[in-house]
């Protein structure tokens, strides 16, 4: 994967990452489920509620995260200048923002109603990552400090969106999704 490719992929497997702590809704549950397609089959499935992800979240302190607060290492991004960014996207007409194809890899950025969608791939190395987060939710991210995601403010907006994250990463051993609704036993 070229430098760039590995980046945004980094950063929709960070967000992708992220996003079990990303919601609030009052019954909402993550669900993960990650499907080994190898000699062994493995398959882990999770299903837990969401209030519990925002109850634990203030108590984590590691040097990157405090106070449900994450900071941003901003090596290629400081904090300023990733909100001038969202901000010309936010207040933007909906449309595609960034469609990179190679030959093996393609990355887009979308704008759609009230979602940002994300999508890379790498046909090469067989992976795939599809995103997509209310705008809401990336508003109350960017709501923190300098170089800071406000956790707990993406929280306090999926109370209205959690039923719209959606999070899918393949590659050609393993199938990981995530998504958040009201059902403990979901498996849509």
């Amino acid at each position: 994967m070229t430098r760039t490719v590995k980046q945004i992929f980094g950063l929709v497997l960070a967000l992708a990452l992220l996003t079990p702590t990303l919601a609030a809704a009052k019954g909402a549950w993550i669900h993960v489920r990650i499907l080994g397609d190898d000699d062994d089959g493995d398959r882990v499935s999770v299903n837990m509620p969401v209030q519990t992800i925002a109850t634990m979240l203030p108590m984590i302190e590691s040097e990157d995260l405090r106070d449900g607060r994450i900071r941003v290492d901003g090596k290629e991004i400081d904090g300023d200048d990733l909100r001038a960014l969202w901000k010309s996207i936010r207040e933007s007409e909906d449309g595609v923002y960034l469609n990179m194809e190679t030959k093996d890899e393609s990355v887009r950025v979308a704008k759609q109603g009230h979602l940002l969608k994300i999508e890379c791939a790498d046909e090469a190395e067989g992976d795939q990552v599809d995103i997509q987060i209310p705008i809401a939710v990336v508003n109350a991210l960017l709501s923190g400090e300098e170089d800071e995601l406000d956790l707990l403010a993406g929280l306090a907006a999926l109370e209205e969106h959690g039923d719209e994250i959606e999070v899918t990463v393949n590659d050609d051993r393993t199938a990981i999704r995530i998504w958040i609704d009201d059902d403990p036993g979901s498996d849509r």
